[in-house]
Order: structure tokens, then sequence, then C-alpha cells
């Protein structure tokens, strides 16, 4: 029994030893998987940091392009605002004006039909002379 145990120690002996020979080859493909993966990591944050400065450069641009946008604008809707006022003054001045002259036209008409009347009256006078 003896011999028995002796095979079975050294059986064990050699899948111990296989075993830390397979877990130590492990260790090693783990680390040099975890080396790739912080590589590649950081790699992807170098790759992030430059996204982000050209985003923040390309962000601050269109700001500034915006700014200079709502200064014109700005600029321009006062300008129209102005314009429109000074246009709703012209058209009270004309609407006035035009009172003025549909008076005129009722005071032309007026007597223009006060004269056609005389006329008519005038020429029935003559045709009854004759």
């Amino acid at each position: 029994m003896d011999l028995k145990k002796e095979i079975k120690q050294e059986i064990m002996k050699d899948m111990e030893h296989l075993v830390g020979i397979i877990t130590e080859a492990l260790d090693q493909k783990i680390g040099i998987l975890a080396e790739a993966m912080n590589a590649g990591f950081e790699r992807m944050d170098r790759k992030l940091d430059d996204v982000e400065k050209r985003l923040t450069a390309r962000i601050e641009l269109n700001e500034k392009a915006l700014g200079f946008v709502h200064e014109k604008l700005d600029g321009k809707i006062q300008k129209l605002d102005g314009d429109i006022r000074e246009l709703a003054s012209q058209v009270r001045e004309n609407r006035a004006g035009i009172c003025r002259l549909e008076l005129r036209f009722d005071e032309f008409d007026l007597r223009f039909t006060d004269h056609d009347r005389r006329m008519t009256k005038l020429e029935q006078n003559y045709s009854h002379r004759e």
C-alpha cells in the first residue's frame, strides 16, 4: 500500500506542478491582456481629449460667430424698427393729406354741382326766351 500511496503522492505532485505551470501561464496572459487594455484605454483617453479640445474650439468659434450675428441682427432690427416708425408717421401724414384732398374734392364737387344747376337754369331761361 505504500507504493500506491507514493504513486498517488507523485501524481499529486505532478498535477500540482502542472496546475502551477498553467496558473503561471494564465497569469502571464492576463498580465499581457491587462497591459494591452491599459494601453488601449490610454489611447482612447488621448483621442477623447483631442476630440474634446477640437469640439471646445469649434463651440467657442460658433459662440463668437453667434454673438457677431446677434449684434448685426440687433442693429438691423433697431434700424427696421426706426424705419417702421418713420413709415407709420408718413402713413399718418398721407392719410391727413388724403383727408384734406377729399375735403377739397367735396368742395369742388359742391361748386361744380352748383355751377351745373346754374347752367341748367340759364339754359332753361335762354330756351324760354327764344
